[in-house]
C-alpha cells in the first residue's frame, strides 16, 4: 500500500472502505414510490490498520507521523491495486506495553 510517494512498511490487517449513494425518495399522492433521485456520490473512506513491533518499528511511525505532517494529498493506491487521488486525513497510535505491539490506523478520503 502506498500514498504519493510513501510506501507503508506493511500491509494492512484490517482494511475497510467505507461509500455511500444519498437518495431521495419521492411518494405519488396515491403511495406509490417514484423512481429514487440521486443527490450524491460520497467519497471514499478508507481506513487502514497496521500491526508493528513497538521496539522495533517506533521509527517507522515517526516516518508515517512526519508523512502525515508534510503529505496532506496524493495517490491513494490499495493492496489489490487499485489507486486514486485522496487525502491523508487521520492518524493514530495505540500501543500495547504488555504485548510491544503497536497499532497503527491510517484514514483517508478521496479528493472528488
Amino acid at each position: 500500500m502506498t500514498f504519493g510517494t510513501i510506501r507503508f512498511p506493511y500491509e494492512p490487517v484490517k482494511l475497510r472502505i467505507r461509500q455511500e449513494r444519498k437518495y431521495r425518495f419521492f411518494v405519488s399522492p396515491f403511495g406509490e414510490q417514484i423512481s429514487p433521485q440521486l443527490l450524491e456520490l460520497t467519497p471514499r473512506e478508507v481506513e487502514a490498520q497496521l500491526l508493528l513491533n513497538s521496539r522495533e518499528e517506533e521509527e517507522s511511525y515517526r516516518s508515517l507521523a512526519s508523512a502525515f505532517a508534510a503529505q496532506a494529498q496524493g495517490t491513494l493506491t490499495l493492496p489489490d491495486g487499485v489507486s486514486f487521488e485522496a487525502y491523508f486525513t487521520g492518524i493514530d497510535k495505540e500501543e500495547s506495553a504488555q504485548d510491544h505491539i503497536l497499532r497503527l490506523t491510517l484514514r483517508f478520503t478521496e479528493k472528488l
